[in-house]
């Protein structure tokens, strides 16, 4: 009886060191260290177990390899996947490589050449340790999470869970929000045009340099802009991928892999407006609440609203719970990172390809007053990606490097206090 429970006991330790290599907390060396001690058929058979996708060629090679190196077991041939080892993240992608991207129709050649791309020329991944990846991820699978509760699941302080947040949003990472103003009768829109020296009533506005030497704004009004060069949004769709960003997943690394189903999310949608009816006295501040928690949804600058608009900070807070409860705001990540380049791509047709295979998509359908119907797909990709991508698209589409951004906020101010029941 002892010694089944010493064999179940010897079991849970070996999963446990192998889950931590595969997630990083541990690397091979400590783990080479650790395993020592343990059975070397248990652990072979745990390590094997621990891959049911691949094929048995597959599986046999990458068990020998783990062997070789923790048992220094030198009976065991060296093969192609050798050369590999001395890279501190191989063996984390080859559990992502397991479960996001093999197919078994996959041969030998083509799972040695992702392996070659990932790690030998690897220049895509962002310089994200350990810690910060694992927060990126929690928030983007629970954008409400607390970071009192996040401090507990990753085991460590509240000021650092703080301290991390803090800093991968100065660079571009960050909780913000799907806003769909359509409901509340204002227009989101796109120009070619000096749309800033119009009559409209603007109440936010984008200007971007493209490269080539071209101008694109993006604004909200009041009201309809009739311009051929004006494009009103009609739907948009915004998919942020973590895990791309985080293992530095090529979108040529996808070429060879079936393509999963998009999921259906953060589509501009049609409900009744009458349930969240936004006097023109007061709607300044809610667009202006709306466009904030774009940028920051937990932390929204109530105070500077509320100053401008002489609202109670009472109200605003009531507004951001009923706009969050219709679904009209939807808290989001959103990758924005200078390190990854910026691209505004304007096409006849939906870019559904890129929705899960590149770190970051806003995709807008647009529509002008000669009812000529458009998509702006605005990416955030890796640079090694630009030249595939540009080969794929460049025959259908516009094509445009974003190099510079500047953002108004033209929201008048009103005098007159409001307050919602």
């Amino acid at each position: 009886m002892m010694d089944v429970k010493r064999t179940i006991d010897a079991s849970t330790a070996t999963l446990k060191l192998l889950n931590s290599l595969f997630s990083g907390e541990m690397n091979i060396a400590d783990i080479r260290f650790e395993i020592g001690d343990l059975s070397k058929t248990m652990v072979k058979n745990l390590f094997r177990d621990s891959f049911p996708r691949f094929n048995q060629n597959l599986r046999d090679k990458l068990t020998n390899v783990f062997i070789r190196y923790c048992y220094n077991d030198k009976k065991i041939s060296s093969n192609e996947f050798w050369k590999f080892t001395s890279y501190k993240d191989f063996w984390i992608e080859i559990k992502n490589f397991h479960n996001n991207i093999y197919v078994r129709r996959m041969n030998l050649s083509e799972v040695i050449q992702f392996f070659e791309k990932s790690l030998l020329t690897n220049t895509r991944k962002l310089k994200l340790d350990f810690v910060e990846k694992k927060v990126i991820e929690k928030i983007d699978k629970n954008p409400n999470i607390l970071n009192k509760d996040l401090a507990n699941e990753l085991g460590i302080s509240e000021k650092r869970i703080s301290n991390i947040i803090g800093s991968l949003k100065s660079r571009g990472i960050y909780l913000g929000g799907f806003a769909d103003y359509s409901q509340l009768n204002a227009y989101e829109f796109f120009g070619f045009t000096e749309i800033e020296n119009s009559t409209n009533d603007l109440k936010f506005l984008d200007k971007l340099a493209l490269f080539p030497d071209f101008k694109l704004y993006h604004g909200l009004s009041c009201q309809e802009i009739e311009h051929p060069y004006v494009y009103q949004v009609i739907n948009k769709k915004v998919f942020c991928n973590t895990k791309v960003l985080n293992r530095g997943l090529s979108f040529q690394d996808w070429t060879t892999v079936s393509t999963p189903k998009t999921p259906e999310k953060n589509s501009a949608h049609e409900s009744n407006v009458d349930e969240f009816y936004v006097p023109t006295s007061s709607k300044n501040h809610v667009l202006q609440l709306m466009k904030n928690c774009e940028r920051d949804f937990r932390r929204p600058n109530i105070k500077k609203i509320a100053e401008e608009n002489d609202v109670s900070i009472r109200t605003l807070f009531r507004i951001k719970s009923k706009l969050k409860d219709m679904g009209l705001i939807q808290p989001q990540i959103f990758i924005e990172n200078e390190e990854l380049m910026a691209l505004v791509i304007i096409s006849s047709r939906e870019l559904h390809e890129f929705y899960n295979k590149v770190p970051s998509v806003k995709s807008y359908e647009v529509q002008n007053m000669e009812t000529d119907k458009k998509w702006f797909t605005f990416m955030f990709i890796f640079a090694s990606d630009f030249t595939f991508i540009y080969s794929k698209l460049k025959n259908n589409s516009e094509i445009f490097q974003i190099v510079g951004k500047k953002s108004m906020n033209l929201v008048s101010q009103s005098n007159q206090k409001i307050y919602t029941k």
